[in-house]
């Protein structure tokens, strides 16, 4: 090949690799707030002028009723593909919301290992109790696993008034999925809820996303309109490219065909090309999904920021007691002031010096531990939300601990080791045996082959117990 040849053929994996750095790139991009106000505000634009353009297409067409059979049927399909779109925004949109409890549950089922609580243990059927509160009382608890009979909560255990189970939660109510939704986060199982949203989220719109110059008036003036809105925006315009865009294109090419380039039709035909071209993006891209988990993410880290901030402040505050506890000692160890040798004020001011000093680390030290144990809970959130995607798409559970080496793999890859070394010494040790013909030795020389092979064997085996030794030490 050609250097020209090798620059233009890449492999699958070099293609691969780029659209996944594509696509990072797009995700890092999202997350900055001018980009998405910038987005918004496209979609809008065109979504509205995509619209009313329609209008002014569809009486572009009467104009033309009678010349061909398509300007004919042009208006009855673009005004069916209008009522299609606001069903869609008004009815089915709204709905699709309702379905992620639905998935969940319907996993919960089907998946029962993946909805194993590594915060609670179950102590009885009735009674639960924290992972810490387990192994603080020295007892190896099984973990709860949630079922449909199981409590929403982990704090409304069987017996009180309040108690729900998971299986009486109606999946039309509101208030009944925000309640199912908190739930699962309390048993530490919300990536699970937060999955199932993110895969939802392809279908998700209402009616102030899809009516025009209302959603304008909605999220017009926002600086920052949250990810959830602007995933619905654009699967409103989706909607409507879908129902009404394509049929459109047709119409004006055809209308450019036979009459030439007109201002009535070249507006409507470059406003409905670039709604088609955001709805593209949105489907390749997978906007919505990127948005929604950017707001699932934007939820989880406010919530371990709260948590974080009042760990913090009881910290902070045993810091700076202990700092002023020190500092008051020291004071008390010189004269007044006024009364004290510059010798004395030096070595005061080197010692209280020394006491912030100390705070000061330690604050730092704790705004470090606290960023870090964020970062963690971050990431774990993501592959667990990963995981469930890759779930719920593929319906199985996807491992990955057959390419990972970690202690446990090495411990048993080297019992493994020594248990085959043992196998073929003794293996040997009993083929020898088995060659051995009594009936051609007498009695001193099978003794004397009986006498070898056996030290022999064990010479061996005591070879071996320093190998075992050496490797499962």
């Amino acid at each position: 090949q050609t250097p020209l040849q090798k620059r233009l053929f890449h492999s699958p994996q070099e293609l691969n690799h780029g659209l996944l750095a594509m696509c990072k790139c797009m995700e890092k991009a999202m997350k900055r707030p001018c980009v998405i106000r910038m987005v918004t505000l496209c979609v809008l634009t065109v979504s509205d002028l995509d619209f009313f353009f329609s209008i002014l297409f569809l009486v572009n067409l009467t104009h033309h009723f009678h010349d061909q059979v398509y300007y004919t049927c042009g208006p009855f399909v673009i005004g069916a593909g209008i009522l299609t779109y606001l069903t869609g925004i008004i009815i089915f949109g709204p709905r699709q919301k309702a379905k992620v409890m639905g998935k969940v549950m319907k996993l919960m089922q089907t998946n029962p290992r993946e909805f194993q609580s590594d915060l609670y243990r179950e102590k009885s059927p009735d009674e639960y109790i924290t992972a810490q509160e387990a192994a603080q009382q020295g007892q190896r608890l099984p973990k709860v696993a949630l079922t449909l009979e199981s409590p929403v909560h982990p704090s409304n255990p069987r017996g009180r008034p309040q108690f729900r189970k998971i299986g009486q939660l109606d999946k039309s109510n509101k208030d009944h999925r925000e309640l199912f939704r908190k739930g699962l986060s309390a048993w530490g199982l919300g990536y699970m809820w937060e999955a199932a949203d993110l895969q939802n989220s392809w279908n998700c719109t209402s009616p102030v996303h899809g009516l025009p110059m209302v959603r304008l008036a909605r999220f017009g003036f926002m600086v920052q309109p949250s990810p959830v809105d602007l995933g619905g925006l654009l699967n409103a315009n989706a909607l409507y490219s879908f129902a009404t865009g394509g049929f459109q294109l047709f119409l004006g090419c055809m209308l450019l065909n036979d009459y030439g380039y007109t201002l009535e039709t070249m507006i409507p035909l470059v406003v409905s090309s670039v709604a088609l071209v955001l709805c593209l993006a949105n489907v390749i891209w997978d906007f919505a999904a990127l948005l929604m988990k950017m707001d699932a993410e934007q939820r989880l880290a406010e919530a371990i920021i709260l948590k974080n901030d009042a760990a913090k402040a009881r910290e902070h505050d045993g810091y700076r007691q202990d700092m002023e506890t020190k500092t008051e000692a020291i004071k008390q160890k010189y004269p007044r002031t006024g009364q004290m040798s510059p010798a004395q004020e030096l070595a005061l001011d080197d010692e209280m010096r020394g006491v912030n000093d100390q705070f000061s680390d330690r604050v730092h030290r704790m705004n470090e531990r606290y960023g870090d144990l964020l970062e963690r809970e971050m990431n774990a959130w993501r592959e667990n939300l990963e995981r469930e995607r890759r779930l719920m798409r593929d319906g199985r559970v996807p491992t990955d601990s057959n390419d990972r080496t970690n202690h446990n793999t090495e411990a048993i890859n080297n019992r493994d080791a020594v248990e085959k070394q043992e196998a073929q010494i003794n293996a040997a040790f009993r083929n020898a045996l088995s060659e051995l013909n009594p009936a051609n030795m007498s009695a001193e020389e099978f003794a004397a082959k009986m006498e070898q092979i056996k030290n022999d064997r064990d010479a061996k085996l005591k070879a071996f117990d320093d190998m075992r030794t050496a490797l499962l030490a």
